[in-house]
């Protein structure tokens, strides 16, 4: 298949070294539209390496890096080139659906059939059994691989992206351990299949990547320092945390920026856009006003939707949590990209992959988990509450740094601060 109009690209000089490692139009035509006209390092050396040519590889950057690109092209290409299926898999339903709608938007007119499956979106079996790329969860994926009795299609399956992958390495609960068996059991099934591993912090690489190596295929470990967008970290002492966030959102809508704020339940995400509401409502255009009471309008729309949130949403503020519809999440990000919405407060649904326009993250709880003492039979890595009763655990140094990374997103702000 010929495609016709970058010729006249290729002659300019900032764009002869794409044409050097990318051969293939479609994927070339995609990243031109994105306005991506020269590869970053790790790219380069994934492409050099053999990501082309179904060579495993652990790729361990900073977020922004540009690590994700190395997934997606990969993805793509394995079905351009009819080597199989391509599957892609990440931690979270936000996430999952950010890749489909990217994926759908870039590829689909190229004959490429996506398809989603999570828990409030599921493809049927004939849908799955015809998609060249399936975005999905590692627990949907574990449920797909449990129940494939019939499932011939998997497979066709040939290369495996697995997004965030230090996920792994998380003992807490049991997503690390499932993940685990995911990888082991796709191993064994699809006789040592393609596997791109992807995430911005694993303190240990090189002991991670001679496991995968370990499982039969070998794997090259690509890692990088360099984040194009600089971040800055500020730990901020203080006796009260609403007045203190009040006063960076405030120095930060002052500026243009727009925050993200991380707390640890959904309850808190509600009540703390309920606090902001008029603070942000103030530092916003009659013009975005209005753009926020259509948004408002659009809730109305959507059955079943979160009461709560059209009364926050009229006034520049968001939250974000998994109680959220999947249309009404959607509607947030969208409007939150085209800079409507200035300030969302999440759980950790937005902590990992999904790109946002947020200059400043802030994040509020660290303690991640509270629970009854008679729930717990190994106190190792709880801390008492304070009430003699309840524990909870803090965020681990990994889930910390992955809030933060959202700061400072390339191409969507010049600079990140994490508090």
């Amino acid at each position: 298949m010929k495609f016709t109009g970058l010729e006249p690209a290729k002659k300019e000089g900032k764009l002869e070294e794409i044409f050097q490692y990318i051969s293939d139009e479609r994927i070339l035509r995609v990243l031109l539209e994105l306005k991506i006209f020269k590869l970053r390092e790790i790219q380069k050396e994934a492409i050099k390496k053999g990501v082309f040519f179904q060579k495993s590889f652990l790729v361990c950057a900073p977020s922004g890096s540009g690590k994700t690109l190395i997934g997606e092209i990969c993805a793509v290409n394995n079905v351009f080139q009819k080597f199989g299926k391509s599957i892609y898999l990440v931690p979270f339903k936000a996430l999952a659906t950010e890749k489909y709608v990217h994926f759908k938007k870039s590829y689909e007119r190229f004959g490429v059939k996506v398809e989603l499956s999570i828990g409030d979106y599921d493809a049927d079996e004939s849908k799955l059994k015809q998609a060249d790329v399936l975005v999905t969860t590692y627990e949907k994926m574990d449920s797909i691989l449990r129940n494939f009795s019939d499932k011939e299609w998997i497979f066709d399956i040939s290369t495996i992206i697995i997004d965030e992958i230090h996920i792994l390495g998380d003992a807490s609960g049991s997503r690390g351990p499932r993940l685990e068996s995911l990888i082991v059991r796709l191993n064994e099934f699809l006789h040592n299949p393609q596997i791109i591993g992807l995430s911005a912090t694993i303190a240990n690489p090189e002991f991670f990547n001679e496991w995968l190596s370990s499982l039969g295929n070998k794997t090259t470990l690509i890692t990088s320092d360099i984040r194009p967008v600089i971040l800055q970290y500020n730990i901020e002492i203080t006796q009260n945390k609403d007045s203190t966030i009040k006063k960076i959102i405030k120095a930060t809508l002052d500026n243009g920026g727009q925050i993200l704020i991380f707390l640890n339940r959904r309850k808190s995400t509600q009540q703390t856009a309920r606090n902001l509401k008029n603070l942000v409502k103030t530092h916003i255009t009659e013009s975005e006003l209005k753009a926020c009471k259509k948004i408002e309008e659009k809730l109305n729309t959507i059955k079943g939707r979160h009461l709560e949130l059209k009364k926050v949403v009229k006034c520049g503020v968001a939250f974000h949590h998994a109680g959220l519809l999947p249309k009404e999440r959607k509607l947030i990000e969208d409007a939150y990209r085209k800079h409507l919405i200035k300030v969302i407060c999440s759980t950790t649904t937005l902590s990992a992959g999904v790109n946002l326009p947020s200059r400043v993250v802030i994040v509020k709880d660290f303690k991640k988990y509270v629970t009854s003492g008679r729930n717990i039979k190994n106190f190792s890595g709880y801390y008492e509450f304070g009430d003699g009763f309840s524990y909870f655990k803090p965020f681990c140094s990994n889930e910390v740094f992955q809030m933060l990374g959202r700061a400072g997103r390339p191409e969507l702000d010049t600079e990140g601060f994490g508090y």
